[in-house]
């Protein structure tokens, strides 16, 4: 594992675009924003989730450093809509013409778009705005005249992408069927009673995509926002209790920041080989900060190793400082220079290596 300064410039890195016969997943954070940009092997690439890096798609800047063309990203993945995970995806799905974009299933009905109409209404409120990008992203697709045969509504064991020379395969493990009938449910209820607010409309990690990248022998196991469930049919428990299951990985997106809402122990010994390689985007925003210092040390007794998008710890600040940021809190967020963790692996070697650029850090 080595520690290298985040630049996109491809030139400082002699090692910058992974072999054919290599697999990557790229997790870029920066406080508040995650992204997943995967090689699949063949110079074929899918791209998870977005932020922005002051005005582009993260996901597209790296790329572009790469030299990637747009042909060769396969699918986007929406895994939802919440706003550190959607920013900037009607300007990926616009570049990448060519690609598949994956969304929860539950998004087929069309009771969602009524949700995406009180959105843009004049009266939005500030909570709804992912949705405004649901929409922007709805709205490219139409203008291009395709929506239907782009858009592919995904749930438990969907392939999203395959490749029969090196046997790579990318699949979905949620949304279950139980929860995308409780999350139409309570948003349609929620669009009857609440006229202003839609607050189901905020809630979305119940439906939230996982996805897996695997060669046949081991892979990636990515967490998107999922959250534990009582309910054995819905989140976490459905994926580790169901009678079609993905390959057991060795490296494991941590769902939702690391939070406990989203830990499920029977995860890693059902989905997850033993001792994985976790990787963890941090959540600096609110009152809560995610990974909080009981999250780290549970993800350590699960892992060998631990990886974060941004160093963990509190900052002390001058009351002078304080209002300062309190000023330019926006503008700061916006700004901020994302941090890479990189993890690769030859075809059918689990044999990972990982490289850390920016304020990445092994916890």
């Amino acid at each position: 594992m080595s520690s290298i300064p985040l630049s996109f410039n491809p030139k400082l890195l002699a090692d910058a675009h992974p072999a054919s016969d290599e697999l990557e997943i790229s997790v870029f954070g920066k406080g508040i924003g995650e992204c997943v940009v995967a090689h699949v092997g063949n110079g074929d690439w899918i791209i998870i989730d977005s932020f922005l890096h002051d005005t582009d798609p993260v996901g597209r800047v790296y790329l572009d450093s790469l030299g990637v063309p747009p042909d060769k990203v396969k699918c986007i993945v929406v895994t939802h809509w919440h706003n550190d995970h959607i920013c900037g995806i009607a300007d990926l799905v616009k570049f990448y013409r060519f690609s598949k974009v994956c969304l929860p299933l539950s998004l087929e009905n069309a009771e969602f778009y009524k949700i995406l109409l009180r959105a843009l209404s004049p009266g939005e409120r500030k909570q709804t705005s992912p949705l405004r990008e649901f929409a922007r992203m709805v709205d490219a697709l139409e203008t291009d005249g395709d929506r239907e045969s782009r858009i592919s509504y995904v749930a438990h064991a969907s392939t999203l992408y395959e490749c029969a020379s090196s046997n790579v395969n990318v699949k979905a493990w949620s949304p279950s069927s139980a929860s995308i009938s409780h999350c139409l449910h309570t948003l349609l209820k929620d669009l009857g009673e609440l006229m202003q607010t839609c607050k189901r409309a905020r809630k979305p990690n119940e439906i939230s995509v996982v996805t897996s990248i695997d060669d046949k022998v081991s892979g990636f196991l990515l967490g998107g926002d999922l959250e534990i469930s009582s309910n054995v049919n819905m989140g976490w428990l459905h994926i580790v209790r169901a009678q079609v299951q993905p390959i057991k990985s060795s490296v494991f997106k941590v769902p939702h920041h690391g939070s406990s809402t989203g830990h499920e122990p029977s995860v890693y010994t059902n989905l997850l080989n033993k001792s994985p390689i976790s990787v963890v985007t941090r959540y600096a925003s609110g009152k809560k900060k995610l990974p909080d210092d009981e999250d780290i040390e549970r993800l350590k007794l699960h892992a060998s190793s631990v990886f974060c998008t941004a160093k963990i710890g509190k900052v002390r600040h001058s009351q002078k400082q304080k209002e300062l940021e309190r000023m330019f809190s926006n503008i700061y967020k916006h700004s901020q220079t994302p941090s890479q963790v990189r993890v690769r692996t030859k075809l059918r070697t689990q044999q990972f290596k990982v490289d850390l650029f920016g304020g990445a850090t092994k916890l």
